[in-house]
């Protein structure tokens, strides 16, 4: 997963729009938690395949769609924010969801951008409590070795959807809730969005 250099040009929008067509996102949509996640590594790889061509901002169009039906994106806002939320205005936490999935997107977009011969193998599959399933992957390939990176999911609408991610054991709602809470007792709500749109905006730039 090595940064690619250079920015996208109208090549690059070209090409996202074309990955978008040749692989429809109903191909996620499937039955078990296990093969939705078995469909957004595939579409990962697609994305990694192409990503020196697509550059960031192909790469942005094309996974923005794919994470959107992949996670459960509003949720996973709620859970950041954890006991924080109960202070906040619904259109606070409206405007918090919309910053905080840009983020993830270009979270994303940045770091799945070449392709080095990594493997991607969703190993099983075990039930939750409260009806949640926990996806289990490795990813073999890395400069860290083989890394187990484990997705709690649960359904909404009738699809499964991604709410955590825990990679190496460590979760990644639980990082970002103390953080951000960090964050707000300091600098206040307005001062996180601030923070994630400045960390967004890096990526942006950086390509």
């Amino acid at each position: 997963m090595i940064r690619a250099s250079g920015r996208c040009g109208l090549l690059g929008i070209a090409l996202a729009v074309m990955l978008a067509l040749t692989a429809p996102m109903s191909a996620i949509a499937n039955d078990t938690a296990k093969a939705v996640i078995e469909g957004f590594y595939q579409r990962l790889l697609e994305v990694m395949n192409k990503g020196p061509e697509l550059g960031f901002e192909g790469r942005r169009a094309v996974l923005a769609p794919v994470l959107d039906e992949t996670f459960d994106l509003p949720f996973l806002a709620k859970l950041v924010l954890g006991r924080v939320r109960k202070d906040l205005s619904p259109e606070q936490i409206d405007e918090f969801t919309r910053v905080f999935t840009a983020m993830v997107v270009a979270t994303y977009a940045s770091r799945f951008d070449n392709y080095e011969q990594e493997r991607f193998a969703a190993t099983g599959e075990r039930g939750l409590k409260r009806g949640r399933v926990l996806v289990e992957t490795q990813v073999e390939g890395t400069s860290m070795g083989t890394v187990r990176i484990n997705y709690m999911m649960h359904q909404r609408d009738g699809a499964w959807r991604i709410i955590n991610v825990i990679s190496q054991g460590v979760s990644d709602i639980s990082l970002k809730r103390a953080e951000y809470q960090s964050v707000i007792r300091k600098h206040g709500f307005d001062g996180l969005l601030n923070r994630i749109e400045t960390q967004t905006a890096k990526m942006v730039r950086e390509g």
